[in-house]
C-alpha cells in the first residue's frame, strides 16, 4: 500500500500544492510556517475523512473544514484507489483511524503510542484472535455475581456486608433451634392452634367487615358516580337549553295569540277593504255612467232650453191667436162666399144690365171680395204658420225623443224629461257622495288600519323571531317541549344534588360550586369500584360481625397472655431475619412455631445458596484463569526473541538492545540490553525511546498489513536524536524503504537535509522543497 499521487488545492491558508508524485523515499523539506504541518493535516483528512478526530490526531481541527484535493493509493495488486475524504483509507484496509495514527503517522515529532495498554491489547486480540480483556471482564462479573473478593472470600463491604450477614445467619439458626425446643416443651402448638383459629376467624370477620365496608363504599361510589354523572349530564343538557324560560314561552304564546287575532282581523279588514274597493269601483262606474248620462241629458236639456222651449213659447203664442184666426177665417170665408155670390150676381147683372149701379156694385163687391180674399188668405197664412210652428216643434222635439201627437203630450214628455234630468242630477250627486265616502273608507283602511295591523304583526313576529334566534327552535311546541325538558332536568339536578349532599356533604352553598368537591370525593372512592361485586351492604350484618369481633379479640388476648414470653423472642427473631434477608416489601412474620421453623429453613437455604454460589463461581473462575494463562503465553508471538520488533530495534540501535518484550499484565514494553539487563520503555532516553516505538510501528504495520508494506508519514520524528543517532535512524529508514515501505519525511532540520544529501543527489531520495512557503 503506497501513495502514488496527491494534490491539495485548498486547505485553510495552504495554497495549491499542485500534483505531487511521491517516490519511495521522499523528503519534504522547508522552514517553519512553510505549510508542512498543514499539508500533513490535509493528507490525514483526505485519508481518513470525518473520522480524523482530535482523540486520534492531536490538533487536527486547526482548520475547521475538509481539504479540497485527493490522494491516490496503490495496493499490492497495483490497483489505484482515489481518496478524497468521502472514500477513506479505512474502507480500503480494515484498520481504524486510531490504529493507523499509532502506526503509520508520526506527528509533532511524537513517536509514542497513544493509550498504549489498550492499544496493544486490541492489536494483540486483532492479530491473534485472543480475548484476554473479555476473559478478565468475565472473571470480574463472576466475582460480582458471587459477591466475592479476588481471594474467594465473601465481601464484607458497603451496605450489603455479605460475610457478616452470613455469619449472623448461622448464629441465628442456632438460637432458633433452642427456641423451637422450648416451644415444644411448653406445648405452644396447642395454644397457637387456638390462636391461629382465633386469628383465622378474626381475619374472616375482618374480611367480611371489609367486604361489607367495601360494598358500602362501592355502592356509595356507584350511586355517587351515577348521581354525579346525571348531575353533570343534566347541567350540560341544561346549558344547551338554558335560554328556554317561562316568560319567553308566555311572550311567544301571547304574540302567537295576537298574531292569530291580528291575522284574522287583517283578513277581515282585507275582505272589508276588498268589498269597499269593489263597491268603490261599482260606485265609480255608476258615477261615470251617470256623469256620461247626465252629460248627455245636460246637452239635451241645453238644446231643449235653447231650441224647443223658444219654439214652444212661440207656438203657444201663435196657438193663442188661433181662435181669433179661426173666427176671422170663418167670418171672412162666409163673407168671401157671399161677396163672391154677390160679385157673380153683379157680373150677371152687368152682363144682363150693364149700368153704373151694377158697375159700382160689382166694383165694390170686387173690392170687398178682394179684401175678403186677402184677409182670408192672410188668416190662412197665420193658421198655416201656427201649424208649421207646431211641425217645427214636433220635428225639433223628435230629435230629442220628445215628439208627440199633440202639444199636451209633448209638454208632458218635456216635463217628464226635466223630472228625469233632476232625478239623474240628484242620483249623480248621491253617488258622488257615496264614492267620496267609500274613498275615505278605503284610504282609512289602507293608510291607517292595515298599516297599524301590519306594524303590530311585524312586532309580534320580531319578538317571536328573537325567541327563535335565541332558542334555535322553530315552533312553540318544540320550545314548550324544551322548556319541559329543562324543568325535568332541573328536577333531576336537584334530586341528584340532594343525594350527593346526603352522601358526601357540601363545601359551598351552590350546587355548581360543590360539583368539583363531589368529584374529588367520588374519585377517592374509585378504588372500591371493583370491590365486593357480589355482596350487598347490610347494616345489621355489619353490626353482628363487629360484636363477634369484640368477643374473639378478648379470647385472643387470653391466649396470647399464655405465650407472651415466647412472643418477644419470636419478634426479635422476626426482626433479625427480615434485616438479614432484606426481602423488600415482602415482610416475613414469626407468630407461630411453624413460622419459626419456616424462617429457620429460609435462613439455612440463604446460607447454603450463597455457599453453593461461591463454590460454583470459584470453580468457573479457575477455568477462565486457566484459559487466560494459556492465551497470555501467545502474546510472545508479537514481542520477544527473534520477533520483528526485537530485530528492528536491534538493527536501529546497533545491537545495544537485543530483545523487546510486552508485559501483558501491566500493559507495558520492556527491552533487554546486550548485557541481559531489563529496562522499562519509560526508563529509556528520549532518543532510544523514539527508536523503540518506531521499531514497534514498523513491526506492527507489517503484521497488520499481513506482510504487505505501506507508507509512513513522518513529521520530524528524530528531533531528539544527536547526529550519530540520527544517522542510525536514517539508515533504518533507508533499510525499510529498500524493503518496500514508502517514506514521506517532513522536516525543517538542516541536519536531516545534510544526512540525506548524497541520497538526494543519487536519486534515492526525492526532495520536495517547501523552502518557498506555500501558505
Amino acid at each position: 500500500m503506497r501513495i502514488s499521487e496527491y494534490a491539495v488545492r485548498r486547505y485553510g491558508p495552504l495554497r495549491d500544492t499542485g500534483k505531487v508524485l511521491p517516490a519511495n523515499f521522499n523528503l519534504i523539506y522547508g522552514y517553519n510556517e512553510a505549510g508542512k504541518t498543514l499539508t500533513i493535516d490535509a493528507l490525514i483528512k483526505l485519508l481518513f475523512g470525518k473520522a480524523s478526530r482530535e482523540k486520534d490526531f492531536i490538533a487536527i481541527e486547526r482548520v475547521n473544514e475538509l481539504p479540497d484535493g485527493y490522494i491516490v493509493v496503490e495496493n499490492r495488486d497495483n490497483e489505484e484507489i482515489k481518496l478524497s475524504g468521502k472514500k477513506t483509507l479505512s474502507s480500503v484496509i480494515e484498520l481504524s483511524p486510531g490504529e493507523l495514527s499509532n502506526i503509520f503517522v508520526i506527528r509533532n515529532s511524537d513517536l509514542s503510542i497513544a493509550n498504549e495498554g489498550d492499544f496493544y491489547s486490541n492489536i494483540t486480540e486483532r492479530l491473534t484472535g485472543l480475548r484476554t480483556g473479555y476473559i478478565t471482564t468475565v472473571i470480574d462479573a463472576l466475582l460480582e455475581q458471587g459477591r466475592l473478593t479476588p481471594t474467594g472470600m465473601f465481601r464484607d463491604a458497603g451496605e450489603e456486608r455479605l460475610r457478616s450477614r452470613i455469619d449472623k445467619a448461622i448464629q441465628l439458626i442456632d438460637i432458633m433451634d433452642t427456641l423451637i425446643e422450648e416451644c415444644r416443651t411448653k406445648d405452644i402448638d396447642t395454644i397457637e392452634q387456638k390462636i391461629i383459629a382465633a386469628h383465622e376467624r378474626l381475619k374472616n370477620i375482618d374480611s367480611e367487615i371489609g367486604e361489607l365496608n367495601d360494598a358500602r363504599l362501592r355502592e356509595q361510589y356507584e350511586k355517587g358516580c351515577e348521581a354525579h354523572e346525571k348531575l353533570i349530564d343534566a347541567r350540560e343538557a341544561m346549558q344547551r337549553i338554558e335560554q328556554f324560560n317561562e316568560p319567553d314561552l308566555q311572550k311567544w304564546r301571547d304574540n302567537q295569540r295576537d298574531l292569530e287575532r291580528l291575522t284574522d282581523e287583517r283578513r277581515r279588514t282585507m275582505e272589508e277593504l276588498e268589498g269597499k274597493r269593489e263597491a268603490l269601483r261599482e260606485v265609480t262606474d255608476e258615477v261615470q255612467e251617470h256623469e256620461a248620462a247626465c252629460k248627455q241629458s245636460e246637452e239635451k236639456k241645453r238644446r231643449l232650453d235653447e231650441t224647443i222651449r223658444p219654439l214652444l213659447r212661440q207656438y203657444e203664442e201663435q196657438r193663442a191667436l188661433v181662435p181669433a184666426f179661426e173666427s176671422r177665417k170663418k167670418f171672412f170665408g162666409i163673407a168671401g162666399i157671399l161677396s163672391g155670390i154677390l160679385f157673380g150676381i153683379s157680373l150677371v147683372g152687368v152682363l144682363l144690365a150693364p149700368g153704373t149701379f151694377f158697375y159700382a156694385v160689382t166694383a165694390l163687391l170686387f173690392v170687398l171680395l178682394t179684401i175678403t180674399g186677402i184677409v182670408y188668405y192672410v188668416t190662412l197664412r197665420k193658421l198655416a204658420e201656427v201649424s208649421a210652428g207646431f211641425q217645427r216643434l214636433v220635428t225639433a222635439a223628435g230629435r230629442y225623443q220628445l215628439d208627440a201627437e199633440n202639444l199636451p203630450r209633448m209638454e208632458e214628455k218635456i216635463e217628464t224629461f226635466e223630472n228625469e234630468y233632476r232625478h239623474m242630477q240628484e242620483k249623480l250627486q248621491n253617488r258622488r257622495t257615496d264614492m267620496h265616502n267609500l274613498q275615505q273608507q278605503v284610504e282609512q283602511l289602507e293608510s291607517k288600519k292595515l298599516p297599524e295591523i301590519d306594524r303590530t304583526i311585524r312586532t309580534c313576529n320580531e319578538q317571536i323571531d328573537s325567541i327563535i334566534d335565541t332558542s334555535g327552535e322553530e315552533t312553540i311546541q318544540h320550545y314548550r317541549e324544551k322548556l319541559q325538558e329543562k324543568i325535568k332536568l332541573q328536577n333531576v339536578r336537584q334530586t341528584q344534588a340532594t343525594l350527593l349532599k346526603r352522601d358526601f356533604g357540601t363545601r359551598q352553598d351552590s350546587v355548581h360550586g360543590n360539583i368539583p368537591y363531589w368529584q374529588e370525593e367520588i374519585n377517592e372512592l374509585e378504588r372500591y369500584k371493583d370491590k365486593a361485586q357480589t355482596i350487598k351492604y347490610d347494616e345489621r350484618k355489619l353490626t353482628g360481625l363487629q360484636r363477634e369481633k369484640e368477643t374473639r379479640n378478648k379470647e385472643l388476648e387470653t391466649l396470647q397472655e399464655q405465650r407472651s414470653g415466647i412472643d418477644e423472642s419470636m419478634k426479635d427473631i422476626e426482626r433479625k431475619v427480615n434485616n438479614l434477608l432484606q426481602t423488600g416489601d415482602e415482610y416475613m412474620y414469626c407468630n407461630t412455631v411453624n413460622d419459626l421453623v419456616s424462617l429457620q429453613t429460609m435462613l439455612r437455604a440463604y446460607v447454603d445458596r450463597h455457599a453453593t454460589t461461591r463454590d460454583d463461581v470459584l470453580t468457573t473462575i479457575d477455568v477462565f484463569k486457566s484459559i487466560q494463562e494459556e492465551e497470555q503465553k501467545k502474546v510472545g508471538e508479537l514481542f520477544g526473541e527473534n520477533r520483528p520488533v526485537s530485530e528492528y530495534y536491534d538493527r536501529i540501535t546497533g545491537g545495544r538492545y537485543k530483545q523487546v518484550e510486552y508485559d501483558q499484565v501491566n500493559g507495558s514494553i520492556e527491552v533487554v540490553q546486550e548485557n541481559g539487563n531489563r529496562l522499562a520503555a519509560a526508563k529509556l532516553s528520549g532518543g532510544a525511546c523514539d527508536q523503540l516505538y518506531f521499531a514497534v510501528r514498523i513491526a506492527l504495520g507489517e503484521e497488520l498489513l499481513e506482510g504487505d508494506t505501506g507508507f509512513f508519514i513522518l513529521d520530524d520524528p528524530f528531533i531528539k536524536s544527536d547526529v550519530h543517532r540520527l544517522q542510525e535512524q536514517i539508515n533504518m529508514l533507508r533499510y525499510i524503504a529498500d524493503r518496500g515501505w514508502q517514506i514521506l519525511f517532513f522536516s525543517a532540520k538542516s541536519e536531516v537535509l545534510d544526512a540525506l544529501g548524497e541520497d538526494i543527489r543519487d536519486g534515492k531520495v526525492t526532495l520536495i522543497d517547501y523552502r518557498r512557503a506555500i501558505v
